[in-house]
């Protein structure tokens, strides 16, 4: 009885090393990293008092944003993200939010490193709002994280 639990235990061990090992292999073993800026949607600097309160009361109806989101989550811009990262286009994705009652929009790229995921990103952020900046005129672009320059 003795000989067939110390048989029973050691099959039980080589299954469960087995499964460890079936699972380990089996299993997507990449990470994934994100990195993520903010960008605020202003009225240009060159308004007066008086004309940038009314800018500012389009702004936080929410319109603006929105249209620039859709701008920034545009996948156009992967191509040369990918070449700025020097990785395959596929390694990246790319998603772009309004942020709710707010002038602000949300930009994310993920990448299989944290190094790739930073250039890409900083590179949709140099082409993209360019064309964002001349769809939104009267208003202006800032990005506020992660810094620029």
């Amino acid at each position: 009885m003795t000989r067939q639990r110390t048989v029973f235990a050691g099959l039980a061990l080589i299954g469960a090393f087995l499964g460890a090992l079936l699972g380990y292999m089996v299993a997507p073993n990449s990470h994934r990293y994100s990195t993520t800026a903010n960008v605020a949607l202003l009225p240009a600097a060159d308004l007066s008092t008086n004309e940038a309160s009314g800018f500012w009361e389009v702004l936080t109806r929410g319109q603006i944003s929105r249209m620039a989101a859709i701008v920034y989550n545009d996948h156009r811009w992967l191509p040369s993200a990918a070449k700025a990262a020097k990785v395959p286009q596929g390694q990246l994705s790319l998603t772009a939010a309004a942020v709710p009652d707010t002038t602000m929009v949300t930009v994310t790229v993920q990448a299989d490193s944290p190094t790739a995921a930073e250039i890409a990103l900083n590179n949709v952020l140099t082409v993209a709002s360019t064309e964002v900046t001349s769809l939104i005129v009267p208003f202006a672009v800032k990005v506020l994280w992660p810094p620029q320059d």
